[in-house]
């Protein structure tokens, strides 16, 4: 499925011009790739030096080259891909809405495991977002509540912690601890070993997947709050409400915090006070893909397209529409290249 070089993408050419007159964007402003998969993109882009791991709505989950955009393998699964793959060793796994969880080779897109939904394990069943790694394990959420952890090399489970509530969100992993938001209002700190609580605070709604960062973590939450901890003793730093219920994972780059919310509006915080700098209006509804802060520029993915924003003023610099359809697929900047995913199935990396 080699894109052939004559395609012309023409979804693009207004936006460089936009890009040019922007001194903080470091990039060429060229498109380096397209790829075009066989359904609506579903889950999030990963990738490393070498590849760029996405899936689709009909269990696709393709390889390509970074450089180039080839593909280089497709794995076939029944279901679609959710939440964002997570990369560990020379392994990537991904996460279906059925409970099905499958681990493969990067090299080569062979089975390592899989860990089915109808196995012997009590509330092994639906996975509503992706997983985490670390410590040589994978983390996932299922709705009923439990978060598991699996052996990375073989799928095995070694522990399990159960919520007072369904999740719905995917775990974090930093500091070599695991951080849960749960639906009930409250996040959990555990012992990546043992699954043992060692600590955690709360909200007044459901809180989205935690970002950890520089010693700190920071959780947003459906009740409109953002707020800022230290991990080690889990110091409060701030807690700010933003007025409208928070739908994303925050991003946290550049000294700024950056989340959605369910009205469509993308607030931009500042990382050491968390006073609310700018907030920019997006025609979309609910904001499911955490926007990304890059070389001075918020991007943002929702349903009517792409935004590009000035991070420091929230003006808007570009704007990617109709052509390609909107995207919940959260972007990802990776060795100074930007990877955008569309609802009609492209996928672009942006140098």
């Amino acid at each position: 499925m080699k894109i052939s070089k004559s395609y012309k993408i023409s979804v693009f050419a207004f936006l460089i011009p936009f890009l040019i007159c922007s001194s903080a964007f470091a990039f060429s402003n060229t498109v380096k790739w397209r790829f075009r998969s066989e359904n609506v993109i579903s889950g999030g882009i990963a990738a490393n030096e070498k590849y760029v791991f996405v899936g689709d709505a009909s269990g696709n989950f393709y390889a390509l080259n970074a450089s180039n955009g080839t593909l280089l393998w497709t794995y076939r699964s029944e279901g679609s891909i959710i939440g964002t793959p997570s990369i560990l060793n020379n392994s990537v796994i991904f996460a279906q809405p059925d409970g099905n969880l499958i681990c493969l080779n990067i090299s080569d897109g062979s089975l390592i495991w899989q860990k089915y939904s109808n196995e012997n394990v009590s509330g092994f069943d639906s996975i509503p977002d992706g997983t985490a790694v670390g410590d040589g394990k994978v983390f996932v959420s299922r709705g009923s509540g439990k978060l598991y952890a699996l052996d990375a090399s073989n799928g095995n489970v070694l522990w399990t912690y159960q919520s007072d509530i369904e999740l719905r969100s995917a775990p974090a992993f930093g500091e070599n601890l695991v951080f849960l938001g749960e639906y009930n209002g409250i996040f959990s700190i555990l012992n990546p070993k043992t699954g043992k609580r060692i600590g955690g605070g709360g909200a007044g709604g459901a809180i989205n997947t935690l970002t950890i960062k520089n010693g700190n973590a920071y959780a947003s939450s459906w009740d409109g709050s953002v707020q800022s901890f230290k991990v080690n003793g889990i110091i409060p730093l701030w807690n700010v409400k933003v007025g409208d219920p928070v739908t994303t994972q925050p991003e946290v780059n550049e000294s700024r915090i950056v989340v959605g919310t369910a009205r469509g509006l993308i607030v931009a915080l500042d990382e050491k006070t968390g006073n609310i700098l700018w907030n920019f209006e997006t025609n979309a509804g609910n904001i499911a893909a955490k926007p990304i802060i890059v070389d001075g520029l918020v991007i943002v993915s929702c349903s009517d397209g792409i935004y590009v924003l000035d991070a420091s003023s929230g003006r808007k610099r570009a704007e990617i529409l109709p052509e390609e359809g909107g995207s919940d697929s959260t972007p990802l900047f990776k060795n100074g290249t930007v990877y955008l995913a569309f609802s009609n199935g492209s996928v672009y990396a942006l140098k």
